[in-house]
């Protein structure tokens, strides 16, 4: 069974929270001033709304690189291949493989950064044996250009 983890990067001071998994997480519902609640999470003492639009949550994949470490949702990773190395970030959602006649999977897939769209897509598949996270979208916007 895949471990459930995530981090959280934090939009206006610029910092990403301590990763944590379902078992470090305490959720609770907070009603404010005006009657309406929000869910907070706490994470090893970090308290944490994970609806506010200034924090973005990550996913662990449950895959790890080539070198061991954990590559999570908006990572971005080096793949190299007989022919070239090129730099993707790490995403969810439906996509195409193979070309536009292979659309409409579901889960984690790679997308070059050099791309406006995402018009050569991969499947992250099991095993990251080829991948080497590099930084995350967050971190390390020169890795973008």
């Amino acid at each position: 069974m895949r471990e459930i983890k995530f981090r959280i990067w934090h939009k206006i001071n610029k910092k990403m929270s301590v990763l944590f998994s379902m078992e470090d997480i305490e959720a609770r519902a907070e009603e404010d001033s005006y009657g309406y609640y929000s869910t907070c999470i706490e994470a090893k003492n970090e308290e944490i709304d994970f609806f506010e639009p200034q924090n973005d949550l990550m996913q662990f994949t449950g895959i790890r690189d080539k070198n061991g470490k954990e590559i999570y949702h908006k990572d971005l990773i080096k793949v190299d291949d007989e022919f070239k190395t090129d730099i993707h970030v790490v995403k969810w959602g439906s996509h195409c493989t193979g070309g536009s006649e292979y659309c409409g999977y579901w889960g984690w897939y790679i997308a070059p950064v050099n791309n406006d769209i995402d018009v050569t897509q991969e499947n992250l598949g099991d095993s990251g044996e080829e991948y080497e996270v590099i930084g995350n979208i967050y971190e390390n916007k020169d890795l973008l250009k």
